[in-house]
């Protein structure tokens, strides 16, 4: 799948992209839950993909944040305004992409990170089992305690 960048920047721009908010109980999705969560995210995403639409998809759990996003660029929708420095025609059909975004606060310094899952056309078993490892690294990195700032006395 391919678009215009003018025309998905206007498409984000607008909100013209289908939205899917999931949510699940941090015990759960700690334990055995964590890639049935994830299985009904990425069907419910891939579904919608798959009519040609852009899709945003978000499971919360607490303040850990997983989310799904078509994109033509490895950056969110909220940083929208940013996608057309990276090509000189917005006239250029480009392919379309999964973007996965994890926001915790544990997370690393900036509480944020996104990967680029691959295109759209390849949407599949394959690219889920790469979500379901990326977010459980994410995962039991956001849990662990805090580490205390050094000082240097």
């Amino acid at each position: 799948m391919e678009i215009k960048v003018q025309t998905y920047l206007d498409a984000v721009d607008t909100g013209q992209y289908q939205v899917q908010n999931f949510t699940a109980d941090a015990a759960d999705f700690a334990a055995q839950e964590m890639a049935a969560n994830l299985r009904t995210m990425f069907d419910t995403f891939s579904a919608q993909v798959a009519t040609g639409a852009l899709v945003h998809s978000e499971l919360t759990i607490n303040d850990f944040k997983v989310e799904l996003e078509t994109g033509i660029i490895n950056l969110p929708f909220a940083n929208n305004n940013r996608v057309d420095n990276f090509y000189a025609d917005l006239n250029q059909a480009v392919p379309v992409v999964v973007n996965l975004i994890v926001e915790a606060p544990n997370l690393n310094a900036s509480a944020f990170h996104i990967d680029t899952l691959g295109p759209v056309d390849q949407i599949g078993d394959a690219m889920f089992e790469q979500m379901c490892v990326l977010v459980q690294a994410a995962w039991t990195t956001a849990q662990a305690p805090a580490e205390a700032p050094t000082t240097n006395e």
